[in-house]
Parts: structure tokens; sequence; C-alpha cells
């Protein structure tokens, strides 16, 4: 028959339990963290602009790319340029 542990053997079981959920949801929110931060790097790998996905700076990344992207394909239109497999 299983043995139910009750009183201090309990909570001593349910605190154990506790902590290392703790530990898991710290561990996995730090890794959510670094999965957020983009980093900008030239070719030797040296780091030119860090930032947090969604915050100012990310955004600006988001306008100017939107805004090369749309030139550069304006310009392909007007060259007579129809098809994304022409390229």
């Amino acid at each position: 028959m299983e043995k139910i542990k009750v009183g201090i053997d309990a909570f001593n079981d349910l605190a154990k339990s506790h902590d290392a959920h703790v530990k898991e949801v710290e561990r996995l929110q730090k890794e959510l963290d670094e999965l957020k931060n983009l980093k900008l790097v030239n070719q030797d790998g040296e780091l030119l602009l860090e930032c947090k996905i969604g915050d100012k700076h990310h955004q600006a990344l988001l306008e100017v790319g939107l805004n090369t992207i749309l030139e550069k394909f304006v310009n392909l239109k007007e060259k007579g340029w129809t098809s994304l497999e022409e390229e």
C-alpha cells in the first residue's frame, strides 16, 4: 500500500517542487528574452546595433527595409521588370 505523506514531509516535497518550477520558469523567461533580441553585426562579427523586437530601433529598421524594397521595386518596374522570376 502506498504511503501518503502528510505534515512536514508533504510540505517539504511541495516546496521542492515549487522551487524547481520557479527555476524552470525563470530559465524559460531568460531564453524568451534572448530570442527577442536582434543583433546587427558587420562581416567581421562586430556588433553594430542591438535592439528588441518591437522597440523603436526595430521599427526603424523595418521601415527603412520596406522603403528600400519599395524603391527597388519601383525602379525595376520603370525598367520594364514584370516578374520575380526574371530577377
